[in-house]
């Protein structure tokens, strides 16, 4: 906290030992003010929304998120590794929608390995 003033908003945090991080930004959903949001090298992969900074920040430490590690979104958000994540999870969600088929999910998937 001392590091950024008080107000670490949006500072990545890394796991020690393992390619995941996630950081405190004000909440977008609506659903609290504020929220922790994780990801990986394959694109997000959740979430949790809290009142304040200090609960979202505290509860991301509890978590293991203690290696400081300024723009490892913008680093690993430019990588095709984190692009074909993120198209996986937009397939994925098409199938949760009900908009396709399980087989026709799977098949997508598949082709996204090619």
């Amino acid at each position: 906290m001392s590091s950024y003033d008080g107000y670490p908003a949006g500072i990545e945090c890394r796991l020690k030992g393992r390619e995941s991080w996630a950081f405190a930004p004000p909440d977008a959903s609506g659903a609290k003010s504020w929220r922790v949001q994780q990801f990986d090298q394959d694109g997000f992969i959740g979430h949790l929304c809290f009142d304040s900074l200090n609960e979202a920040v505290e509860d991301m430490l509890r978590m293991g998120y203690l290696v400081t590690d300024p723009g490892a979104l913008d680093r690993v958000g430019s990588t095709a590794r984190w692009a074909r994540g993120i198209r996986r999870a937009a397939i994925m969600q098409k199938h949760q929608e009900g908009l396709i088929k399980y087989r026709q999910m799977v098949e997508e998937i598949s082709a996204l390995a090619d």
